[in-house]
């Protein structure tokens, strides 16, 4: 028998109650007491610079703190924001600014908002909802009604974008992007779901 699972029986026969709590250390554990995001880790260097000189780490938290615009790429692993002429790419996992740019140059290679929820964005992507094999939802809408509809909790607007919960998984979250970077985002966040949460919406 695996010896935690000893212990955790050995626990329940001698009358002690399990803490059934996410453990502190847990992947996914968010303090539900944190009201704005973690500090702003701008690095002395490694950090990708174009068309911008002279910047001041106050005007990077500045974007940062209060964007005009923002957009998430890398398949959810970076954030852009924007204001004014500057733009500055975040990591989301470690709020660390990897990139500073001239917003003129970052919004011209800003990726394609393929899950708009505009009339024509199933046509452009090529998708139809309920088509043969369907598996994986093919606009934002569709995947709110699906999370929603398996009991989940999407904010959709939020200090870093919003955030995917469920009441029966206390603690755990995945980030919701306003703006994805793929059409196949929807499948990502299908798969991530059942990783985190244990729940298949497909």
């Amino acid at each position: 028998m695996d010896p935690q699972l000893a212990e955790f029986v050995a626990r329940l026969r001698a009358g002690v109650t399990p803490g059934t709590g996410t453990p502190q250390n847990a992947l996914y554990t968010v303090d539900s007491a944190a009201a704005h995001a973690p500090e702003l880790d701008v690095p002395a260097e490694g950090v990708h610079v174009q068309g911008v000189w002279d910047v001041s780490e106050a005007a990077l938290r500045t974007v940062v703190a209060d964007p005009e615009d923002t957009w998430t790429a890398d398949l959810g692993r970076t954030d852009y924001y924007v204001r004014g002429q500057l733009c500055v790419q975040v990591t989301r996992a470690e709020h660390r600014v990897v990139g500073i740019y001239r917003s003129g140059w970052a919004i011209a290679r800003r990726p394609d908002e393929t899950w708009a929820d505009t009339p024509d964005s199933l046509d452009r992507t090529g998708a139809k909802p309920g088509g043969g094999g369907t598996r994986y939802p093919t606009n934002r809408r569709e995947l709110l009604r699906r999370l929603r509809g398996a009991g989940f909790e999407v904010t959709t607007s939020g200090p870093t974008h919003g955030k995917i919960t469920h009441p029966d998984v206390p603690g755990r979250f995945l980030p919701f992007s306003s703006t994805p970077s793929s059409q196949r985002y929807g499948r990502h966040v299908v798969t991530a779901v059942k990783r985190v949460f244990g729940i298949d919406v497909r």
